[in-house]
């Protein structure tokens, strides 16, 4: 019987994805440069370091990368603060676990003061017991670290704990650990969504189909 759960949060409770994913090339055209055409694409298979000095090398050749660097965390940071909205179903399935006091971890590889605004615009802090980030773990989602951590917080064992996630290597790492594991579909990782659904011992199209009381019972 499942009695925790934790939560990862771009792309499984939050629509934000298509903000990581476009927020270099913003980043280019308002400092009055043209984008090449796939850059958006070029950008998201590269982690935030590959990015940052592929822009640098490419756009700003005389900008030192740190400069970079911060010029694209404030577009992101802008996009948290003001527009980034819960995925579809999000907050029914908090509300549904709060009403069932389940208790709830967020499980993320973006740092905190990142998503902190966003949390607090849309009113998400109540909802979790712990919030748990890989850059303060020292960590990431290829590694069950964060998992086990948020686990142990909650004072439950992985194989009664449910691990939302919306994308490959963080479902993979969570189900080999142990844990049940709820993949979320998402635009970003539509092209994996099949293996995805080999790691998840439930697999939903949106929040809203679901059916929680399954869940709970896995």
């Amino acid at each position: 019987m499942i009695t925790a759960a934790i939560f990862d949060m771009d792309g499984t409770l939050l629509d934000s994805m298509g903000y990581w994913r476009n927020c270099g090339e913003i980043f280019v055209r308002s400092q009055g440069f043209e984008a090449e055409r796939n850059l958006s694409d070029i950008l998201f298979r590269c982690s935030m370091a590959e990015g940052v000095s592929y822009l640098q090398k490419n756009y700003f050749p005389d900008w030192d990368v740190h400069r970079v660097h911060d010029g694209i965390i404030g577009v992101l940071f802008d996009s948290y603060a003001k527009t980034i909205a819960l995925k579809e179903g999000a907050r029914d399935i908090l509300e549904a676990l709060c009403a069932r006091k389940i208790p709830c971890a967020l499980a993320t590889a973006t740092p905190r003061e990142l998503f902190s605004p966003a949390f607090d615009r849309l009113s998400l802090s109540h909802y979790f017991k712990g919030v748990f980030t890989c850059p303060e773990l020292n960590t990431n989602k290829s590694c069950p670290k964060i998992y086990d951590a948020a686990a142990r917080f909650l004072g439950v064992h992985s194989e009664n704990c449910l691990v939302f996630e919306d994308a490959l290597v963080p479902i993979k790492t969570a189900k080999t650990a142990g844990f049940k594991t709820v993949g979320v579909f998402d635009k970003s990782s539509e092209r994996e969504s099949d293996v995805i659904r080999q790691f998840s011992d439930v697999y939903v199209n949106s929040l809203l189909e679901l059916d929680m009381d399954a869940a709970l019972a896995l």
